[in-house]
């Protein structure tokens, strides 16, 4: 029964740390494309279509 808990905790864990990191990626990208649209904003449109 030992185990088993430990085995539950373990998934717990990397469940969380998982979120965590999705979470951390999500914000990474999100700032990466506002960052690029306000670049190519303040550059002209070279962006295609202007987006």
């Amino acid at each position: 029964m030992k185990k088993l808990k430990l085995i539950i905790d373990w998934v717990v864990i990397i469940k969380k740390t998982t979120l965590t990191i999705m979470k951390e990626v999500k914000l990474i990208v999100l700032n990466g494309v506002s960052k690029r649209k306000i670049i190519g904003k303040m550059s002209g449109i070279r962006e295609g279509g202007n987006k």
